[in-house]
């Protein structure tokens, strides 16, 4: 079994901290995915698993064994870069090959697991073929190729999919994915791209300014956001963040603001009752908020009324931009049902899942 376990790890650049005193525990053969916007620190905790980064302190495990001063090719791990890092005077065969003949494999067993590897691919028809007659994706795939035929203890995957175009990035992710539950290998993934997090991991790490925001199964992440910046950078289209005031009227819990009078579904919010009179940060995703059919709204539904200012079609749905009192909200709705331009409508809101922030703390209240 082959865990990975980070105690402590910080890296610094001078006066930058890079990374700050994570601890971080992946399991053996989970997929886990580090995102987060350029600069959070976490490619640079990627190369520091690989040994390519030299740590400023804490400690790296590979299985049982520390591994800080053990150099990159005694890891047994293997990586995929962003550039793919194929050298471009040989062929497909011998690039996925390279790594075993500097290992001394006897020349069977490098063929053996080469073609192996290129079936399971499907670049088997490749082989005889240089880096530039590939397509991105086929580069990538023999990167993929060449990582696999070393059988490691851990894969690394540094942004692989980044400079491949939208269509093929959606293809090449349900491939990794069915890749992973092939060879059944510790993987650590990193992306800037939430949408790849989410398809991919069976657990995320959000990580921001070199520390670790949140980590967990991508839905609970996406739907239970332990403070404003994962609520913000999970998901897409974004979260709506609105300025509201809890008060109570009547022994109900209402959330105010101009234009907006909600009430909190009764037990929603345990602990809503020492803010009452204070300021918060209403959080509602899009898909939350619909358009309107009825006078009355469904159970623990509450509606908000809104200026139509901007129209974004989708195809599959089409995004409402809103404002209501002075505040800007973006809806999810049916194209079918889509309103007009600069017209007024109704739109319910689903109180049992929306999220409220403290804005001091930036951390979620629930």
């Amino acid at each position: 079994m082959t865990s990975v376990l980070l105690k402590g790890v910080t890296k610094t650049f001078g006066k930058t901290i890079a990374v700050n005193n994570i601890d971080l525990e992946i399991p053996d053969k989970q997929f886990v995915v580090l995102v987060g916007p350029s600069g959070c620190g976490k490619t640079t905790t990627l190369r520091m698993v690989a040994g390519l980064e030299e740590l400023s302190g804490g400690e790296v495990y590979i299985g049982e064994r520390l591994v800080n001063d053990v150099p990159p090719k005694d890891r047994n791990i293997a990586m995929v870069f962003q550039n793919y890092a194929l050298y471009p005077h040989m062929n497909v065969y011998k690039n996925m090959a390279m790594g075993l003949q500097l290992r001394k494999f006897s020349r069977d067993e490098i063929d053996r697991r080469v073609r192996d590897a290129a079936k399971m691919l499907r670049i088997g028809d490749l082989l005889d073929r240089k880096p530039a007659q590939l397509s991105g994706g086929e580069r990538q795939r023999v990167a993929m190729g060449r990582a696999i035929v070393r059988k490691p203890e851990v894969f690394l995957f540094d942004e692989p999919l980044s400079n491949l175009d939208a269509k093929l990035r959606i293809r090449m992710r349900a491939e990794i994915k069915q890749l992973h539950a092939r060879i059944e290998t510790t993987v650590i993934y990193v992306t800037h791209d939430q949408v790849e997090a989410m398809t991919l991991a069976d657990e995320i790490v959000v990580m921001n300014n070199g520390v670790i925001m949140q980590r967990g199964a991508p839905l609970d992440v996406y739907r239970n956001p332990k403070n404003l910046f994962v609520a913000g950078f999970i998901g897409a289209p974004s979260m709506n963040f609105l300025n509201v005031r809890l008060v109570s009227v009547d022994g109900d819990s209402r959330l105010k603001a101009d234009g907006m009078d909600l009430g909190l579904p009764e037990g929603k919010f345990r602990s809503s009752g020492e803010w009452i009179g204070r300021e918060l940060i209403l959080g509602v995703r899009p898909e939350q908020i619909h358009p309107a059919t009825t006078e009355q709204p469904q159970q623990d539904h509450e509606w908000i009324e809104g200026m139509v200012e901007v129209l974004e079609p989708l195809g599959s749905e089409t995004l409402v931009h809103l404002r209501a009192g002075n505040q800007e909200i973006v809806a999810m709705c049916d194209p079918d049902r889509t309103p007009t331009m600069n017209s007024k409508m109704r739109f319910w809101i689903d109180m049992n899942k929306i999220q409220l922030f403290d804005p001091a703390s930036e951390s979620s209240i629930a």
